[in-house]
């Protein structure tokens, strides 16, 4: 009996694992065709202000990419 609902536990958590996992990949990939028409100007100074205007417009999810920004600015820079 007791086996039988770890087994339950563990199925249930396996599928909790790969909704998780779809949901960041869909994030992520929603993220890349977001951006990816901004990222191509991004060597540009008009296109590096649009860049942070879509970023910072993009609201709370702008705000959580502030951490990942910096690996941004670095590409910025080095397109210069």
């Amino acid at each position: 009996m007791k086996s039988k609902t770890r087994d339950n536990k563990k199925i249930l958590i396996n599928i909790l694992k790969f909704f998780i996992l779809a949901i960041v990949l869909g994030v992520c990939i929603w993220l890349i065709v977001e951006l990816f028409p901004i990222m191509k100007n991004i060597s540009t100074q008009d296109g590096q202000i649009e860049f942070k205007n879509k970023i910072d417009s993009m609201g709370i999810l702008g705000k959580s990419l502030a951490v990942t920004r910096s690996p941004f600015d670095h590409l910025a820079f080095f397109c210069k």
